[in-house]
C-alpha cells in the first residue's frame, strides 16, 4: 500500500513525521494523515519525492522496482541541511519575538508620549490663562497709577 511505502521512505531517511512533512512543504498533520491513508497522495507530493529524495514513483504507487532511483540520497546531507533549517526557524522565532516586544516597547512609549502632550497641551493653555489675568492686572495696575497721578495733581 502507498502509504506504507511512503512510510518506509520517512524512516529510511531517518526522519519523523514532522521533518519529512515540513521537507514535502505540508504540516505535519496533513502528512499524518496521508501515512495513515485518511487522505490522498497528491501528485504533487509524489514529483517533490522524486526529485527531492530520488524516489522511485513507480515504486512508490506499485511497489515494483526500487525504492530509489539511482544512489540513495545522501541522508546524512539531507539531516545537516534540516537541522540547517531547524537552527534558522529557531532563529526566526527568537527575532520575531524581539520584533514582537518592540513593538510592544513602542505602543508603550506611544502611550506616553500622548500622555505627555496632553499635559503639555494643559500647562500651555494654564500658562495662556494665567498670561492673560496678568494681562488684565498689569492693566489695572497701571489704570490704579494713572488715577493716583490724577489724584496728585488736583
Amino acid at each position: 500500500m502507498v502509504e506504507n511505502r511512503l512510510k518506509s521512505i520517512r524512516e529510511n531517511l531517518n526522519l519523523n513525521q514532522s521533518q519529512f512533512a515540513e521537507s514535502l512543504g505540508l504540516k505535519q498533520g496533513s502528512y499524518s494523515a496521508i501515512e495513515n491513508n485518511k487522505a490522498n497522495l497528491t501528485d504533487t507530493v509524489i514529483l517533490l519525492l522524486k526529485y527531492r529524495f530520488s524516489i522511485n514513483d513507480d515504486w512508490l504507487l506499485t511497489g515494483k522496482g526500487e525504492m530509489f532511483l539511482g544512489q540513495t540520497p545522501q541522508t546524512s546531507e539531507f539531516q545537516a541541511n534540516n537541522n540547517e533549517l531547524e537552527k534558522q526557524q529557531k532563529r526566526l522565532q527568537d527575532l520575531q519575538k524581539q520584533v514582537d516586544l518592540l513593538k510592544k516597547n513602542i505602543q508603550e512609549i506611544d502611550i506616553e508620549y500622548d500622555q505627555e502632550k496632553k499635559r503639555s497641551s494643559d500647562l500651555i493653555h494654564e500658562n495662556q490663562k494665567l498670561n492673560r489675568e496678568l494681562l488684565t492686572l498689569m492693566r489695572d495696575l497701571i489704570d490704579c497709577k494713572n488715577l493716583v497721578i490724577k489724584l496728585q495733581q488736583k
